[in-house]
């Protein structure tokens, strides 16, 4: 074995052990490279992974605020129309009509304002026209009209625009009626010459196609025109009315209301307008007038005919009131007859007389407001002027009361009179009696005789007294005592026949009061008088109803 195979041995595995060493490490290297890149790939994904996450996540919460931002301008956008809805729903926006307008306008209107006049209304010359489409009586519209400050137009020229321009061809009331039988006036109390005939019947007149006139009653139902001036006056107006009235009366051809109703000598004027008795009162009165009476036969037949046409709930004021439980005409003429209603409440002072179409008289608190009143114009008063005192209290039921209560007084005194001397003529016989005694028998009786006087109340011995006190009588003193006693009880029967005697003729009297009252129809009185009647029944509880003692108990 030689050297050099052992040399090249070691060479080698030296060259091996370094491609070894050197294999080792970078398999560790590779090794650590790869666990780096390992990490590194992990670390990249995990990041990678978060990315995705957390871009995730913010693409949801854009979306999610995105959303509940839409939802939310949604919401806004329904309450805005929800609120617009809701307003437009409280004050819709609307056209005013003009029967709209004219109630708006009423009050202003009334005042005399004419700035401003009613949606449709035509102005023609010195003053505007205005139709109102709601059928009325005459009578209602007028006090429509004169309520918004206006009349029913006036004829006093050429109206046949109004049927073409505004009325379209309808029939509809205008301010003109008749005022009595023949004459006509207008409301602005002029007396009116018709141009032209008018057809038909009634009080009040209508216009149709062309202009054409017509009358009618006052059940009748039609639209009518309303007429303004343009400087606020208003001649229709009722006050000015019955003014025009009343000074007509003093010249030789008096003007009438429109829609006055005449009958003989008299005229009537139906007012439909609610007020109290003494209001309708102060318009007849303003009138000329005064408010209807009803005194006789005749004017309740007249009554019956200017009111046959009324509702049966109207409640019409008639001249009559009650004071001092007397009826009596405002007139001052007598009350002679009456009509009133089955159950009529006609007893209560402070009330006034209204007339029902159905139900006759009836009495209504003057202050409470009827339907309506009747003014009259007549010369009835004239000529019943002092002629026949119209009954008073003192000649009716207070009357005879009072003169009951003066003799039935009378008599009492008379009693008391004669009682007093009874008493006296007892105490002087007494006296005399206890004189004529002996001395002895003075002092034996004389103190008796003076306890027995002392046994006299209101002018009358007191029997139940003298023997409580047990006093000692003589025969004599006795006999004394039983006759003033009996002469006491007579005094009374006397009284109380005389009493008796009043109270008979009372009930006479009283009786024939009532009957006159029923005639006439005095309800009040004839209440009254019932009562006094019923209440007279009993003399003992009729006299003692005077205050006055009827006979104390003599035992």
């Amino acid at each position: 074995m030689n050297r050099k195979s052992s040399s090249s041995k070691v060479g080698f595995d030296s060259k091996i052990l370094l491609k070894l060493i050197v294999i080792v490490l970078l398999a560790v290297a590779v090794h650590q490279m790869w666990n780096y890149l390992k990490v590194a790939r992990e670390e990249r994904d995990r990041e990678n992974l978060q990315i995705i996450a957390d871009s995730k996540a913010a693409k949801e919460k854009a979306i999610a605020e995105a959303y509940e931002k839409r939802a939310s301008e949604l919401a806004a956008r329904r309450e805005a129309r929800g609120n617009s809805s809701s307003a437009n729903s409280r004050s819709p926006q609307k056209v005013e009509t003009p029967k709209e307008s004219l109630a708006r306008l009423r009050s202003k209107l009334k005042s005399g304002s004419r700035v401003e006049m009613p949606i449709g209304s035509v102005r023609k010359g010195d003053a505007d026209y205005f139709l109102v489409e709601e059928p009325m009586t005459w009578p209602a519209a007028s006090t429509f009209a004169e309520d918004h400050g206006a009349c029913l137009t006036v004829p006093t020229s050429d109206l046949t625009w109004l049927p073409s321009d505004l009325t379209k061809d309808r029939s509809f009331w205008i301010g003109a009626a008749r005022s009595g039988s023949d004459a006509w006036t207008l409301v602005d109390g002029t007396a009116w010459v018709p141009d032209k005939g008018i057809a038909g019947s009634g009080q009040f007149v209508s216009m149709g196609e062309g202009g054409s006139l017509s009358h009618g009653d006052e059940t009748i139902l039609h639209p009518f025109v309303m007429q303004w001036r343009n400087d606020g006056s208003n001649p229709g107006e009722l006050n000015s009315q019955l003014q025009a009235t009343n000074e007509s009366l003093k010249g030789s051809a008096p003007v009438f209301p429109p829609g006055t109703v005449s009958l003989g000598d008299r005229h009537f004027l139906n007012v439909f307008r609610p007020v109290s008795w003494d209001e309708a009162n102060k318009f007849a009165e303003s009138a000329g007038g005064n408010l209807m009476v009803v005194s006789d036969v005749e004017e309740a037949s007249q009554l019956e005919e200017i009111t046959k046409n009324l509702r049966s709930t109207e409640k019409i004021w008639l001249g009559g009131f009650l004071k001092d439980d007397h009826w009596s005409w405002v007139t001052g003429e007598p009350w002679k007859k009456a009509k009133w209603g089955a159950g009529a409440s006609a007893s209560r002072n402070g009330y006034a007389l209204i007339t029902q179409p159905i139900g006759g008289w009836n009495g209504l608190d003057a202050d409470d407001k009827a339907t309506g009143f009747i003014i009259e114009w007549s010369d009835d008063a004239a000529k019943s002027s002092g002629t026949v005192a119209p009954a008073t209290p003192g000649n009716g039921v207070d009357g005879l009361v009072a003169k009951a209560r003066e003799l039935v007084v009378a008599a009492d005194q008379k009693r008391k009179d004669a009682l007093a001397a009874n008493i006296k003529k007892l105490k002087w016989d007494l006296d005399a009696h206890i004189r004529g005694l002996t001395k002895s028998e003075n002092e034996l009786w004389g103190p008796q005789a003076e306890l027995l006087k002392e046994c006299v109340e209101a002018s009358r011995l007191q029997p139940q007294e003298i023997r409580d006190e047990e006093i000692e009588m003589s025969q004599y003193m006795n006999t004394l005592v039983d006759y003033h006693t009996e002469k006491q009880n007579s005094i009374d029967d006397q009284f109380i026949k005389e009493a008796g005697f009043i109270r008979d003729s009372f009930i006479v009297k009283m009786t024939e009061i009532q009957e006159q009252a029923n005639a006439s129809g005095q309800i009040k009185i004839v209440t009254d008088a019932s009562k006094l009647i019923d209440g007279s029944r009993s003399l003992e509880g009729w006299v003692k109803g005077f205050g006055l003692v009827f006979k104390p108990e003599s035992t």
